[in-house]
């Protein structure tokens, strides 16, 4: 067989024959190789990669149409590497699944929160109330990662997996204080709850800072990451916590005493009940001179 000469061509690994049995050979596949501009970008989105990968799909279906039998059917890949900075199709469907997987921790992650604090608060509107406060603190962190640049990987789809659980914290503690309170006023159960857990609260907040920073100055990228998205959920889920939950508890949250108050009042009432019963005395040491 005559050899071709080209930079483009291998006739060994391009053309697939097999012996028909008449001493002649008989072509069973071929390969096509393109010169493409997207292995000249290091790392694709994956929304662009699937828009690549659909129109490359379109192509193969259409020279399937006109192949011969003997063909078999046309198909496609980005490489023979197993790396995804080489194999393109197969940094797409990393990308995907890190996405799905991350979502899928943050709505199990939302799901447990709102049970939790469901049954810490045993109020309907609080509990929803303090998912919506989660949900934004951990749009801020994800805003905060875009906004340095971060591709989706394995650390990072690990650490949002489990934002969730670093950013009930703070919520359920002062919710919780909040439903707790004696008072009826909702401003008034908020200064209570900032009263008694603010302080025990907010030097959680530090000593959690402190050790996230510590953990994101490392030289592991792991590790750095993961302190990195640790310190950002701390902040936004203490500030969001202090500064948008309890104003708004404020404005929107139930009336009425918490379920100590009912408690608290009877042992009241039946301390001045006592004390009214009670007989006076006849000791004439105990009786007040004029």
């Amino acid at each position: 067989m005559p050899q071709i000469e080209t930079d483009r061509f291998e006739f060994e690994q391009d053309l697939g024959w097999e012996a028909d049995g008449n001493g002649g050979l008989t072509l069973k596949w071929t390969r096509l190789r393109v010169d493409s501009l997207v292995k000249e970008n290091a790392y694709l989105p994956a929304t662009q990669l699937r828009e690549l990968f659909n129109e490359w799909e379109d192509l193969v279906a259409q020279l399937n149409l006109n192949a011969p039998d003997s063909l078999g059917l046309a198909m496609h890949i980005s490489s023979q590497e197993i790396t995804g900075g080489d194999n393109k199709w197969l940094h797409m469907i990393l990308q995907e699944t890190y996405v799905q997987m991350a979502l899928t921790g943050l709505g199990v992650g939302l799901s447990i929160a709102f049970v939790v604090l469901l049954i810490s608060t045993q109020n309907l509107i609080v509990a929803f109330l303090s998912i919506f406060t989660i949900v934004c603190s951990l749009n801020c962190v994800i805003g905060g990662i875009v906004m340095r640049g971060w591709q989706l990987g394995s650390a990072e789809s690990l650490s949002m997996m489990i934002l969730t659980g670093f950013a009930v914290d703070y919520v359920v503690h002062l919710s919780h204080a909040y439903m707790e309170s004696r008072k009826a006023l909702p401003v008034e159960r908020v200064h209570d709850a900032l009263r008694d857990l603010g302080i025990s609260v907010f030097w959680g907040m530090l000593t959690s800072i402190i050790s996230a920073y510590v953990l994101s100055t490392l030289q592991l990228q792991f590790f750095a990451k993961f302190g990195l998205f640790f310190l950002l959920t701390i902040i936004w889920s203490y500030l969001w916590a202090v500064l948008f939950l309890m104003p708004l508890l404020a404005f929107i949250g139930p009336h009425g005493a918490g379920p100590n108050a009912e408690v608290v009042q009877r042992g009241v009432e039946m301390a001045s009940t006592a004390s009214s019963t009670k007989p006076a005395s006849t000791d004439p040491i105990s009786k007040s001179e004029v």
